[in-house]
């Protein structure tokens, strides 16, 4: 859920597909993309790495929903 900064167009979606594929909680997988796409993008951000910047903003729209 955290490679791409550019999302499908239903990560809903994509993480209740994670969820049937691993056995694993839905919610779980798309807070645990939140919490990467930040600290990955903070990372990236402290080595003036474009992607930092784009992962940021993916959290952030994110978070928003």
């Amino acid at each position: 859920m955290r490679a791409d900064p550019v999302e499908p167009a239903d990560p809903e979606r994509r993480a209740r597909r994670l969820a049937e594929l691993s056995g694993l909680d839905p919610m779980a997988i798309w807070e645990w993309s939140a919490v990467e796409r930040v600290s990955t993008g903070l990372t990236c951000a402290s080595i003036e790495l474009p992607v930092g910047r784009e992962l940021l903003a993916a959290a952030d729209r994110l978070a928003a929903r």
